[in-house]
């Protein structure tokens, strides 16, 4: 090779070498800061859920009250209806029990997750990352 395209490669190099440096400065700084959000993040989004599914438990709970006191009140007053008018509350009722469980089951999977992020954050970030590792 001769002396004028050495020295434009070595020059090119170089140039590389210092934008690596620059890039990995920047991602030594920048990369903590974004985990630490990252991690407020998925707090604040599993309380949140927290909270919509013990919404949706007390909502489910109270139309599982009503339809209970329904139920009761369609048998008190005529205990010889047939049985496809007491099947229905008792259907219904049966429905909102499923979604009270399963509404307080999500919230309590959704806070555990929210309390995972503040106790224990690096297993949080770990999880992730095995999660992104083995996707793929």
């Amino acid at each position: 090779m001769d002396e004028q395209l050495k020295t434009k490669l070595m020059t090119y190099l170089d140039g590389l070498e210092k934008a690596a440096q620059k890039v990995g400065d920047v991602a030594a700084t920048e990369v903590p800061a974004m985990v630490q959000e990252w991690l407020q993040w998925r707090m604040w989004e599993s309380f949140l859920s927290c909270g919509v599914w013990l919404v949706a438990a007390v909502l489910s709970a109270a139309l599982l009250y009503s339809l209970v006191k329904w139920a009761k009140s369609i048998i008190k007053k005529d205990p010889e209806l047939p049985d496809p008018i007491i099947v229905f509350p008792v259907v219904a009722s049966v429905l909102a029990s499923v979604l009270f469980l399963h509404s307080i089951y999500w919230s309590a999977s959704s806070f555990r997750d929210g309390i995972k992020c503040v106790v224990a954050p690096r297993v949080v970030i770990l999880e992730k990352i095995v999660e992104l590792t083995k996707s793929k």
